[in-house]
């Protein structure tokens, strides 16, 4: 792995129309895998689909509020309760397909462990989930320095709003290396109103 900065370097110089844009503020931290059960990590990334990141934290500490005075894990909880702290029908049916598909597959513990292309293969025998949470799960919770989530809505806006300002197309496809992290900087763009 390495620092923040050589990959911040590396990415300026592959893009370099867009460096002053993406690259020359804040520096994106380094990946870092998490140790969290995957039945977490798989219901946290459901809870955030479609959602701003301040509303999927606001629903996750409900779901992880429920689960405490239940004293039951975040992915134990009851449709009932899944539908009080805010979530759609169809969040809960892919939380409860994922959980049985949990028990009934080994290679689900070890999806960490998976290629990304297997991985995806592997997401999509889940009702409910699809690419985008293979490549949330991959980046946030597997640290994979090297996927871009391509259907990633945050992602199609930065680009657009790039092209907009520079009036030039960001090619995620000339990174070799580092996807995650271009997506990481896109989204920071974003979030910070750089775009």
């Amino acid at each position: 792995m390495y620092k923040p900065t050589v990959i911040l370097s590396y990415l300026a110089s592959l893009y370099p129309e867009h460096a002053t844009i993406l690259f020359a503020k804040d520096v994106v931290p380094c990946l870092v895998k998490q140790e969290l059960d995957i039945r977490e990590a798989v219901t946290r990334t459901i809870i955030s689909q479609m959602l701003s990141r301040m509303a999927a934290k606001s629903i996750f500490l409900k779901v992880h509020n429920i689960s405490c005075e239940k004293n039951i894990n975040v992915w134990e909880l009851s449709h009932g309760d899944y539908r009080k702290c805010g979530l759609s029908m169809a969040k809960v049916k892919s939380i409860n397909s994922f959980v049985e598909y949990y028990s009934e597959n080994p290679v689900a513990k070890k999806w960490s462990l998976l290629n990304y292309s297997d991985l995806v293969y592997e997401v999509d025998k889940v009702w409910g989930i699809s690419k985008w949470t293979a490549s949330m799960l991959s980046i946030f919770y597997f640290a994979n320095e090297n996927v871009f989530p391509e259907r990633d809505k945050t992602i199609e806006n930065a680009l657009n709003a790039l092209f907009k300002t520079t009036s030039k197309h960001l090619d995620a496809s000339l990174c070799a290396r580092y996807k995650s992290y271009l997506a990481l900087y896109l989204w920071q763009a974003i979030d910070k109103k750089y775009i």
